[in-house]
C-alpha cells in the first residue's frame, strides 16, 4: 500500500525544477537537504528493489525529515526523553570510546608502528620445553645436546601441556604474538639453534627455532589498523595501569558521596513495590521502578561538578542536554535512564549493586567532563552521533506525542466500526456433500440425468459396482475447490456435476448447507477491535501527515531525483572475508 504521505506530498507541495539547483540535492525540507548520496546509501541497504520501492524509500527519507522539522516547530526538543536519550548516548561515546582512544594514542607512535611493521616481515616456527627451574632447564638442554630427542623430552617434561602433545611445537607466529622475552630470543636465533634457558613469568624455556620464512604483508597504510591492534595488545598492561591512574586522578578530588539515607529509603520503596507490581509492569521485565516516577528527582549521590571549558563544547542544542546532566548529582532518574529495563531488577533490588551503580554514574560524569576539556566533543564522529540520536528522538517523540504510544479504541468505537463493516465479518458458511465418483464420464452423465426424476440414493445403489461414494462434512463454502464453489448455486437435496477429477468424474448431492451470515459482535469483538485500531491508526497517520505538509516547507527537485533514480547502480554483493586467528599463539596454554 502506497504511503499516505506521498499523496499529500505531491498534491500540496511545490515540486522544484530549477536547472541551476545543485543536481545532488534531491529535496529540501526547511533546513534539511536530501542528497543523492543519502538516497543511494538508503538503497544500498536493500537488494533488487523495484522502481516503485525505490521511490517509496525516497519518500520515507523526506517524510522523516518533515516530521523532525515539525517536531522542532512544536518544541518537542524540550521533551525529557529527547534530552535524556541524546545525553546518555553522547556520554557513552565520550567516556567509553573517545576518552579511551585518546589515552591509547599516547602509547602508540608512528616510529613504533613502522618498527613493528619491519619486525613482522618474517614469521617463525619454534618448539619449546617449559619447566619450573633454571637447573631443570639446563639439565634438559644438556640432554638434547647429547643427542636425546627434543620432542620426547617435551612430552615428558613440559609444563605447557598443549604444546607438549605436539613435541613442543608452537606453530608459526609473527612478532607481537608472544611474551616479549620469548620472542626476543626466538627472532634472534638461527634455524636449528637451541637457546640457553630463557626466563619468563611462566618459568624457564628451552627453545628450538624450527623455521624462519618471509611473512607477506600489504603496504604499511593498509596494515596500519592491524599493527595498532597488535601494539595495543603488547602494551595492554601498561595501558590499563595508565587508565586506572587517570581515573584515580579524577575521582579523588571529586569527593563522591553517597546519600545513605536517600539510597536506603529508595531501596526499601523499590523492594516493596516489586512485591505488588501492576499487571502491565510484568510485561516489561518485572521492572521494580514502574509506578515510582515521582521519586525520580531524589538525589542518591553528590560529587564536585566538573569544571567544563565552555569553548570546547560545540554550539549544538543537544550538547546542552549533556551539560545539564553534569550537575554534580546522581538522581534516581539518572540511574533509571542508565540501567536497561531488563537489568533493573538485578540492580535496584540489591543494595550493594545499587550503590555501585550510583558511584559508577558519578565517575562516568567525571570522565565525560575530562573528554570535553580535551576537545573530544568537537570530533566529527561525536557530532555525527549527537545529530543522529537527536534527530531520531525528535522524530520518535513527535510521533508519540501526536499518535500516542499505541492506538487505543473505546468500546463504542469498536461497535461502530463493526456495524459499518459487518459485511467483512461473515461466517463463510458450510456445506455437506455426498460425492459419487466414477472412471467413466458417460456413467456420470447418466446418473446426473436420472437424478432429475428419480431418487438419488436408489440410482447410486443401482450403479454401486461402478461408483465410489464418499460423505464430505463441514466444508467451508469459501474453500478453493470447484465442487464447493459450484455448491453455492444449489440447494439442499439438489445434484450437480459432473466435475472432472484426477482419473475420473464426480457427481455431488448437497446433504446439508449453512448459508453465510454476519458473525455476532460478541464472537468477532477481538478481531473488530484490532481492525478498528488499525483503521484509527491509518486515519491518525493521515492527519499527522496533512498537518506536517501544511506547516513544513518541502521542495522536491524532481528532475534531479529522476536522474538519480535512473543512474543508480546497485552495488554487487561481496563476501565478508575474515581472518582466522590462532589464539594459542598469543600466550602459552598450561
Amino acid at each position: 500500500m502506497k504511503k499516505i504521505f506521498v499523496f499529500i506530498l505531491l498534491s500540496l507541495v511545490f515540486v522544484a525544477c530549477n536547472p541551476k539547483e545543485d543536481e545532488n540535492i534531491l529535496a529540501t525540507i526547511d533546513t534539511y537537504k536530501v542528497t543523492k548520496e543519502e538516497f543511494y546509501q538508503r538503497l544500498d541497504i536493500f537488494k533488487g528493489l523495484s522502481e516503485e520501492r525505490k521511490r517509496e524509500e525516497f519518500e520515507s527519507i523526506v517524510e522523516k525529515y518533515a516530521e523532525i522539522v515539525y517536531g522542532l516547530q512544536i518544541g518537542i526538543e524540550k521533551d525529557v526523553t529527547v534530552k535524556t536519550v541524546t545525553g546518555k548516548n553522547l556520554k557513552m561515546q565520550l567516556a567509553n570510546d573517545e576518552l579511551y582512544r585518546d589515552e591509547l594514542s599516547k602509547f602508540i607512535t608512528e616510529p613504533e608502528l613502522q618498527d613493528l611493521y619491519e619486525k613482522r616481515k618474517f614469521k617463525v616456527n619454534a618448539a619449546h620445553i617449559l619447566v619450573a627451574s633454571k637447573e631443570k632447564a639446563q639439565e634438559i638442554r644438556n640432554k638434547i645436546i647429547n643427542g636425546e630427542d627434543f620432542g620426547k623430552l617435551a612430552k615428558e617434561n613440559s609444563l605447557d601441556t598443549t604444546t607438549a602433545k605436539t613435541n613442543g611445537e608452537i606453530g608459526e607466529f609473527v612478532w607481537g604474538e608472544m611474551v616479549a622475552v620469548f620472542e626476543d630470543s626466538v627472532f634472534a636465533m638461527e634455524v636449528g639453534e637451541l637457546s640457553e634457558p630463557v626466563k619468563s613469568d611462566y618459568g624457564f624455556h628451552i627453545i628450538k627455532l624450527l623455521s624462519k620464512n618471509p611473512n607477506p604483508q600489504k603496504p604499511f597504510d593498509e596494515e596500519r589498523t592491524k599493527l595498532v591492534e597488535a601494539l595495543l595488545k603488547i602494551k595492554s598492561f601498561q595501558i590499563n595501569f595508565a587508565l586506572e591512574e587517570l581515573k584515580n586522578k579524577l575521582y579523588e578530588p571529586a569527593q563522591i558521596k553517597i546519600n545513605v539515607e536517600n539510597l536506603e529509603k529508595y531501596f526499601r520503596t523499590v523492594t516493596e513495590n516489586s512485591k505488588n507490581l501492576p499487571e502491565y509492569a510484568k510485561l516489561y521485565f518485572n521492572d521494580p521502578t514502574i509506578g515510582l516516577e515521582k521519586m525520580e528527582n531524589i538525589v542518591l549521590a553528590t560529587y564536585k561538578k566538573p569544571n567544563v571549558d565552555a569553548s570546547k563544547v560545540p554550539a549544538k542544542l543537544f550538547f546542552n542536554y549533556l551539560l545539564e546532566d553534569l550537575d554534580g548529582t546522581v538522581t534516581v532518574g539518572d540511574l533509571i535512564i542508565d540501567v536497561r529495563q531488563e537489568n533493573r531488577s538485578k540492580v535496584f533490588l540489591d543494595k550493594n549493586i545499587l550503590e555501585s551503580a550510583v558511584t559508577a554514574l558519578a565517575k562516568n560524569d567525571l570522565l565525560v567532563g575530562e573528554a570535553i576539556n580535551r576537545g573530544l566533543a568537537q570530533k566529527e564522529n561525536v557530532l555525527a552521533l549527537g545529530e543522529s540520536v537527536f534527530e531520531d528522538q525528535i522524530y520518535k517523540q513527535t510521533r508519540r506525542k501526536i499518535l500516542g504510544i499505541g492506538t487505543e479504541v473505546s468500546e463504542k468505537e469498536i461497535k461502530d466500526y463493526y456495524e459499518k463493516h459487518k459485511q467483512d465479518y461473515q461466517d463463510a458458511g458450510f456445506v455437506d456433500l455426498k460425492e459419487v465418483w466414477t472412471e467413466k464420464q458417460e456413467i456420470a452423465n447418466l446418473i446426473l440425468q436420472k437424478s432429475k426424476t428419480e431418487d438419488f440414493d436408489k440410482i447410486i445403489k443401482n450403479y454401486q459396482t461402478q461408483v465410489e461414494v464418499n460423505s464430505l462434512s463441514n466444508i467451508p463454502l469459501d474453500a478453493n475447490l470447484e465442487a464447493v464453489q459450484l455448491a453455492k448455486a444449489y440447494k439442499v437435496g439438489e445434484v450437480y456435476g459432473p466435475v472432472l477429477k484426477k482419473s475420473g468424474f464426480a457427481i455431488y448431492q448437497i446433504t446439508g448447507k449453512i448459508e453465510p451470515a454476519p458473525l455476532s459482535f460478541e464472537k468477532i469483538k477481538r478481531r473488530a477491535e484490532k481492525d478498528a485500531r488499525k483503521s484509527k491508526k491509518i486515519n491518525d497517520e493521515k492527519a499527522l501527515t496533512e498537518t506536517v505538509a501544511k506547516n513544513v516547507k518541502i521542495e522536491i527537485n524532481q528532475k534531479a531525483f529522476e536522474e538519480a533514480l535512473k543512474n543508480y547502480v546497485e552495488k554487487p554483493t561481496t563476501e565478508n572475508q575474515t581472518e582466522t586467528k590462532n589464539d594459542k599463539k598469543t600466550n602459552f596454554n598450561f
